[in-house]
C-alpha cells in the first residue's frame, strides 16, 4: 500500500479520536455547570428562609402604680431642681455677663484704636496736602520771579491791565416785554491808555445788542466810569466814546438811540 495513503488514514483516525475526546469533555463541563447552578439556587433559598424572622407575640406586663410613691418622687425631683439647678444657673448668668462685658470692652478698645488710626492717617494726609500746596506756591513764585527777571534783562515791559472806562446801559421800549434775564449796565473794558475796546468788552456789548434786536429798538445810554480816570485825558475819553459810537453804528443802531454824557 502507498505510504501516503497510510499517512492520510492515520491522520484521519487521530482527528476522529480528538473529536470524540473534545465532545466528551464538553458534555461533562455542561453537566458540572448545571449541577453548580442547582446547588447555588438551593443555597440561596436556604439563606432566604433563614433570613426571614418569625414574629412571635410579645406580652408586656403592666407594672402596678402605687398612688403614694408617684407624688413623693415628683417632690424629690422638685427639691433637687430648687436646691441645685437654680444656684448653678445664677453662676452661669454671672459668667455669661462677665464674658459679654469683656467682649464689649474689647470691641470698644478695638474701635478706639481704629478711630485713632484713622485720625492719624487723616492728619498725615492733611499735612501732606499742605506741604504739596506750599511746594506748588513756592514753584509758582520762583517761576514768576524768574519770568520777571528775564523780562527785566530783555527790557520787556509788562502791559498794564485793562480799564473799565465807560458804562453802557440799555433801556428797552415800552412795548417790549421784559426778558427772562434783566441786563445790568456794562462797564466796557478798554486797553490801558488806549481807545480800543478789549475782546471781553466787545462780547459784553454783543449781549446788549441781542436784547436790542429782540425788542426791535430801545436806547443806549453812556456814562464815564470813575475807574477810567486813572489813565484818561479829556482827549482819550472822547476817543473812547467815539469808539463806542462806531461800534453801534456798525450794528445798525441809529444815532438817535445813543445818549452820550453832557461833557462829551
Amino acid at each position: 500500500m502507498n505510504p501516503i495513503y497510510k499517512a492520510l488514514i492515520a491522520s484521519a483516525a487521530v482527528c476522529m479520536a480528538l473529536y470524540l475526546l473534545i465532545s466528551e469533555f464538553l458534555g461533562g463541563t455542561d453537566k458540572l455547570q448545571e449541577s453548580l447552578n442547582v446547588k447555588s439556587l438551593a443555597h440561596t433559598r436556604v439563606e432566604e428562609s433563614q433570613a426571614k424572622p418569625v414574629k412571635k407575640p410579645v406580652l408586656v406586663a403592666e407594672s402596678p402604680v402605687i398612688e403614694n410613691e408617684a407624688p413623693e418622687r415628683k417632690e424629690d425631683v422638685e427639691r433637687i431642681d430648687a436646691a441645685t439647678v437654680l444656684p448653678v444657673s445664677d453662676e452661669a448668668d454671672v459668667a455669661v455677663k462677665a464674658e459679654v462685658t469683656e467682649e464689649a470692652a474689647d470691641a470698644v478698645a478695638e474701635e478706639g484704636a481704629e478711630q485713632a488710626g484713622s485720625d492719624e492717617a487723616a492728619e498725615e494726609e492733611d499735612a501732606s496736602d499742605d506741604e504739596d500746596a506750599a511746594d506748588a506756591d513756592d514753584e509758582q513764585n520762583e517761576m514768576n520771579s524768574g519770568e520777571a527777571r528775564l523780562k527785566e534783562v530783555l527790557g520787556i515791559d509788562e502791559p498794564e491791565p485793562p480799564v473799565r472806562a465807560v458804562d453802557v446801559s440799555y433801556h428797552s421800549p415800552e412795548n417790549c416785554e421784559a426778558g427772562a434775564v434783566v441786563l445790568a449796565p456794562v462797564a466796557v473794558q478798554y486797553r490801558f491808555e488806549s481807545p480800543y475796546i478789549t475782546g471781553g468788552g466787545l462780547r459784553e456789548l454783543e449781549v446788549l445788542m441781542t436784547e436790542y434786536r429782540r425788542c426791535d429798538g430801545g436806547e443806549f445810554r453812556f456814562a464815564h466810569n470813575p475807574l477810567g480816570s486813572q489813565d484818561a485825558t479829556p482827549q482819550l475819553k472822547q476817543r473812547r466814546l467815539d469808539e463806542l459810537k462806531y461800534f453801534f453804528l456798525q450794528h445798525r443802531v441809529p444815532k438817535t438811540a445813543l445818549t452820550f454824557p453832557d461833557d462829551s
